[in-house]
């Protein structure tokens, strides 16, 4: 559980997703902007925000929130060694031009942060208008276009990352925050902080203890195209954000493909 946000939430594709039915969520399906919502059914009572059964202070939610904007706006370039975005013909990019360089349906996301769901939020709809106005013959339809950002957060907690060959994070009662696949044999799902550059994680690395750290989930999805040529692409990522606000582990997954 965490407080979660969706914005144009319309697929169960992503990890955030599948688990959304378990949760009590603050709010859902709703698009914000640095807000969050509390249903209070009597106003002159005071009201108490808990993760499971742990008071939640303004100081706590307000680090937690500073986390997740830490975790949006972070470059994850330098951490796995490539840029946000890579194309059908499999070259990866910074700045994919779709009306010269590539077909918009195979252009799909290697990582997600903040600034990716934009991209595809803005240019989805630049295409559709686009394509539109062509009249493009079998293409005369209004294509599909979908797109997925959820966020959630777990407060600041003491969390052990344990060695195994899948990506286990506990917290000091023992419950279990992450278990995921670790290793992925295309490309590295996981890096942690050393110094000032990321390494790759292996099941070898010791078990690491961090005290008041917050995790920060981040699910985006995006599903473009007509039915026999649509563009698919997923990506789920664990980011662990220390008491200073450093992005100490991140753990990604991504799942691409065109119909």
């Amino acid at each position: 559980m965490g407080f979660t946000c969706g914005k144009c939430v319309t697929s169960k594709s992503l990890e955030i997703q599948s688990t959304l039915g378990n949760e009590t969520t603050i709010f859902q399906n709703q698009t914000i902007s640095r807000s969050v919502v509390f249903k209070v059914d009597n106003h002159n009572k005071p009201f108490l925000l808990k993760y499971n059964t742990t008071p939640i202070t303004s100081t706590s939610l307000e680090k937690s929130l500073i986390a997740l904007t830490t975790a949006e706006l972070f470059d994850y370039s330098p951490v796995f060694g490539k840029p946000p975005y890579r194309t059908g013909s499999e070259i990866d990019t910074y700045n994919p031009e779709p009306f010269k360089n590539f077909p918009y349906n195979e252009i799909w996301s290697n990582w997600v942060n903040r600034s990716v769901f934009e991209y595809y939020n803005k240019t989805d709809i630049q295409y559709m208008y686009r394509n539109s106005s062509l009249k493009i013959p079998l293409t005369d339809k209004i294509p599909l276009s979908e797109i997925v950002y959820v966020l959630k957060v777990i407060p600041e907690s003491n969390i052990t990352i344990l060695p195994s060959d899948d990506f286990i994070v506990v917290n000091d009662k023992g419950e279990e925050i992450v278990n995921k696949s670790a290793i992925s044999r295309k490309y590295p799902s996981i890096a942690i902080l050393n110094g000032q550059t990321y390494k790759h994680y292996s099941k070898e690395n010791p078990q690491m203890n961090i005290s008041n750290a917050t995790v920060v989930q981040i699910s985006f999805g995006s599903i473009y195209g007509w039915s026999m040529a649509m563009r698919f692409t997923f990506n789920d990522q664990y980011v662990i954000v220390d008491e200073e606000q450093n992005i100490l582990l991140v753990r990604y997954d991504k799942s691409h493909f065109i119909s």
